[in-house]
């Protein structure tokens, strides 16, 4: 979005113009592209591991993806003229897409300091809690019971008045 706003200025482009409109919206596209493959690397470690780039050699199928996504990117962003409405990018505009796209490393490793497991509670606090959970656990088992009741007994009164209904 950032782009769509400020891109003509950033890019120096008149956006009033067809082809440099095109232009930017294939920066937009190509930013896009490159956040997706660098967001593929996050994705490609779910544990706690901060270095998504461990033994990242060894996987070749993951390491194919990646490079025939960026050479189609490439192709379709310089050659994809009319049948992608795209407009080939200088190598400023490529490497500003790039960087957009590298910015989700860091995210990523910001995301990935966040706990994921609630904090240590005080024994006192613990205590009150149980006893109150305890309390609801039983209220919730009685009423788990009494719908057990009433469902069998509907049941049964279904099963009646259907064999009631073959004689």
């Amino acid at each position: 979005m950032f782009f769509f706003y400020y891109g003509g200025t950033l890019f120096g482009l008149d956006v009033t113009d067809p082809d440099q409109r095109t232009t930017l919206g294939t920066i937009v596209f190509n930013s896009f592209v490159f956040m997706q493959v660098f967001n593929e690397i996050n994705c490609r470690n779910v544990t706690r591991d901060l270095n998504v780039f461990r033994n990242i050699h060894k996987n070749y199928i993951f390491l194919s993806i990646v490079v025939i996504t960026i050479i189609v990117q490439f192709i379709i962003a310089q050659y994809g003229n009319i049948a992608f409405q795209t407009d080939g990018l200088n190598w400023w505009q490529w490497l500003v897409c790039l960087l957009v796209g590298v910015f989700s490393l860091p995210i990523g490793f910001l995301i990935r300091l966040i706990p994921d497991r609630p904090a240590p509670v005080d024994e006192d606090h613990n205590a009150r809690v149980t006893r109150e959970k305890l309390l609801w656990e039983t209220a919730i088992r009685d009423v788990r019971r009494q719908v057990r009741v009433v469902h069998a007994l509907r049941h049964e009164r279904k099963s009646m008045s259907l064999r009631l209904n073959k004689k």
